[in-house]
């Protein structure tokens, strides 16, 4: 498993406001290129299900995970169910970080699911989550100064 871990610095905004974007991921494709669409669904059991494709290198990546949202924590737990990848979980999340200020955090681990690629793969497949988190953050939350999530710890 490979895990990939973007922090940003949002100054400007609480860490309500952030969330609340960032819960909406029906927005998404209009602020961020990376990516395409995203259906967003309930279903009868009251879980709430996304439908995904980004842009990965010269195509498209496409996933269905089941999202949970926790907005007194401010933040949003996903899980693939189906897709291009044999395995994608993750997190979302927001606090604060003194006065006028929040770090977001996108963290997820996943696998590729095709040995003997792997070595090839999954190091492409990080640096393209790693980019689409933040063309996301930057997007959503304008203006970001995205940190190493040791500086934050």
């Amino acid at each position: 498993m490979r895990q990939v871990d973007v922090l940003g610095k949002v100054a400007g905004l609480t860490c309500a406001e952030i969330y609340a974007r960032l819960a909406d991921f029906a927005i998404y494709p209009k602020y961020s290129p990376a990516v395409r669409s995203v259906v967003v669904s309930a279903g009868d059991d009251g879980r709430f299900y996304s439908e995904w494709e980004v842009s990965f290198r010269e195509g498209i990546l496409r996933w269905k995970e089941e999202d949970i949202f926790m907005p007194a924590a401010y933040r949003l737990r996903f899980s693939q169910i189906e897709g291009d990848i044999e395995s994608f979980d993750g997190e979302w999340s927001v606090v604060a970080d003194g006065p006028g200020g929040c770090l977001v955090r996108f963290s997820c681990a996943f696998d590729m699911g095709i040995p003997g690629l792997n070595d090839i793969l999954e190091p492409i497949a990080e640096q393209a989550l790693r980019d689409n988190a933040r063309s996301i953050i930057k997007g959503l939350v304008p203006p970001v100064e995205f940190i190493s999530a040791e500086d934050a710890a």
